[in-house]
């Protein structure tokens, strides 16, 4: 069943020495997410420059199916851009330049009525880096209906996060999405135990989580719920480079989670989780993460044969 999906956050193009293009976590998310068939938005905003036309050129462009959908107000800050330097190992290091158009997301009507009628939304800690974005995030956050499924891709850029930003996010949230690199950031932070089973059940107990997805790079991931726990090894390509390949894995993995007759929620709880679910959903992300590995940027089109 078609679902209202939105990624809320940052907006930005992704600067290769070669090539740029369109990226950033959240908008990753949302055009993966269209291409699962979900009704998808991108919520962010854009500067009064030649790279907001461009971006909504971009944006059409993607939208092949009229499925993907944005709401970007025009701001008196730039439109954000990155500079991305990837390495063979598939190690990316970004120069994220601050202020950009994202950290200035308004609160508006449309933003409220969007909220209220969203199914699953994705946010991460970047789009929080300042406060009025922040606040807008929050604020949509806390008026999507009981049944959205909330979803917190960590997504740690330094210097752009903080503890209290993470703590508030994690108390937000239904899943999280975390990588085994970030998890070695947070568990000081949060005096977690050692071991990254053993940090990530924690984290779970303590914040009270329905869901904890860990990925590992090359070696898979693991899923983490109440019902169990699920490993599944990455599939060995031919790395092109590695942007994006975590959200695209997130948009996966989420969209067939939660399609038909997949996960639900109610009552505060995630409902439906079982093994036959998760291992369908690791298996479609795990496909697709490492096909995005062999693709130049973050959001190329996903083969059908991949989806299934």
């Amino acid at each position: 069943m078609k679902k209202t999906v939105v990624g809320i956050g940052e907006i930005l193009w992704d600067c290769f020495p070669e090539y740029r293009r369109l990226g950033g976590a959240v908008t990753n998310f949302a055009i993966h997410s269209s291409r699962f068939g979900h009704d998808s938005w991108i919520v962010s905003a854009l500067g009064r420059d030649f790279n907001a036309a461009f971006t909504e050129s971009a944006l059409e462009g993607l939208n092949t199916d009229g499925t993907l959908h944005y709401m970007l107000d025009r701001v008196d800050c730039p439109t954000g851009e990155v500079l991305v330097h990837a390495f063979a190992d598939g190690r990316n290091e970004y120069e994220i330049a601050y202020p950009a158009a994202w950290d200035r997301i308004p609160v508006t009507d449309g933003l409220m009525s969007l909220a209220s009628r969203t199914d699953v939304v994705c946010f991460g800690t970047l789009g929080q880096r300042d406060a009025v974005s922040r606040a807008a995030i929050m604020r949509f956050l806390m008026n999507v209906p009981d049944s959205c499924i909330r979803v917190f891709d960590i997504n740690l850029r330094p210097p752009f996060y903080t503890k209290e930003v993470i703590v508030d996010s994690l108390g937000m949230c239904d899943i999280l999405k975390i990588n085994d690199e970030e998890v070695e950031v947070v568990r000081p932070m949060l005096d977690l135990p050692e071991g990254q089973g053993e940090a990530c059940r924690e984290l779970m107990r303590r914040f009270g989580l329905g869901m904890l997805i860990l990925t590992e790079g090359a070696k898979g991931s693991t899923v983490y719920a109440s019902e169990g726990e699920w490993f599944r090894p990455s599939e060995k390509v031919a790395l092109v480079d590695a942007v994006g390949a975590g959200d695209s894995f997130t948009a996966a993995f989420i969209s067939t989670l939660t399609g038909e007759g997949g996960v639900s929620k109610s009552g505060g709880r995630l409902c439906g989780v079982d093994s036959a679910i998760i291992d369908r959903a690791q298996k479609v992300a795990t496909r697709v993460a490492a096909f995005v590995c062999t693709q130049a940027g973050a959001t190329p089109v996903i083969p059908d044969e991949l989806k299934a």
